[in-house]
């Protein structure tokens, strides 16, 4: 058991216990944190327009406040981007998550102090029953592949960006440490760069962990894994990145100062080329113990 599992089975365990507790009776948990979110919340636009202050059970929230859309939200968000108080949680958001767009334009989902230190709590709480049912996952580092927390800024000065670059910035700091890949990595534009620069790190470290939102990039980082095989190879061997990938100096030296030459290394995957006539991941990473990712939902 190493210093991770340590620290996690000690903080994971007392709040499994905790959450386990809240389990046996989740009709009382469920009301006793419906009541605090109304309480904390009754002075806000969307509070007095659904009458928070007089909601007193589940069945009565479920009358006052039928079920929304986006569509419905979208105009207390809106105020909120241009700087209005107090619309939909009278906990300011910190930042907007936003989604892929893919369907239309992008919406905005508030993240407040509150909804951080939430997401926090859960993150340990999976990590914990993820390396008791895994508990080779930190045995090396994690590999996690995520967009910028931060890509803009809304009117009134709030940062936007994406959800994957906020729980990867947001992690519990015991396992930030094994991270295999800078944060500064994923905010590269160059989209080839930042992929190759991706794989080649990853590529000389020992992987044990995956985590990432989407499933397709994982079957993506596969395709760019094979398609970069060459140049991967060659810069392990070396212990470089290779000098056509665009990346600013101070990172390029800063990346380049933690390397060095594999030729071991570099010479057992080309070995694997040969017999399966391409670069798989099974073969770069051969203590993979994890892969996680969601499987449904969506980041609303």
């Amino acid at each position: 058991m190493n210093f991770i599992q340590v620290v996690l089975g000690v903080t994971g365990y007392r709040q499994a216990g905790h959450f386990d507790k809240n389990c046996r009776d989740p009709r009382g948990t469920q009301e006793r944190l419906l009541r605090r979110i109304l309480e904390l919340n009754a002075g806000t636009e969307f509070g007095k327009d659904h009458n928070f202050r007089s909601i007193r059970t589940i069945e009565e929230y479920q009358r006052a406040v039928p079920k929304n859309s986006y569509k419905d939200l979208e105009p207390y968000i809106l105020r909120t981007t241009e700087g209005e108080i107090n619309q939909l949680t009278m906990d300011p958001p910190s930042l907007f998550a936003t989604t892929s767009g893919t369907t239309g334009t992008p919406k905005y989902i508030p993240i407040t102090k509150s909804s951080r230190r939430d997401k926090s709590l859960a993150m340990r709480l999976w990590l914990y029953h993820a390396a008791q049912d895994h508990p080779k996952m930190f045995d090396g580092q994690i590999l996690a592949v995520v967009s910028p927390e931060v890509e803009g800024y809304t009117q009134s000065g709030i940062p936007y960006g994406a959800e994957s670059g906020h729980a990867y910035r947001n992690m519990p700091s015991v396992t930030q440490t094994v991270y295999a890949i800078p944060y500064e990595v994923f905010a590269l534009e160059d989209y080839e760069s930042k992929y190759y620069t991706l794989l080649r790190l990853a590529a000389g470290k020992d992987i044990s962990m995956i985590g990432t939102c989407n499933p397709s990039t994982i079957l993506l980082l596969a395709r760019k894994l094979n398609e970069y095989k060459s140049r991967i190879l060659k810069d392990i061997y070396v212990g470089g990145i290779d000098q056509d990938v665009n990346l600013p100096p101070e990172l390029r030296q800063e990346l380049e100062s933690h390397l060095k030459p594999d030729p071991e290394r570099s010479i057992r995957l080309e070995h694997s080329v040969g017999k399966e006539g391409k670069l798989l991941p099974r073969d770069v990473w051969p203590n993979l113990a994890l892969i996680g990712c969601w499987k449904g939902g969506s980041v609303g």
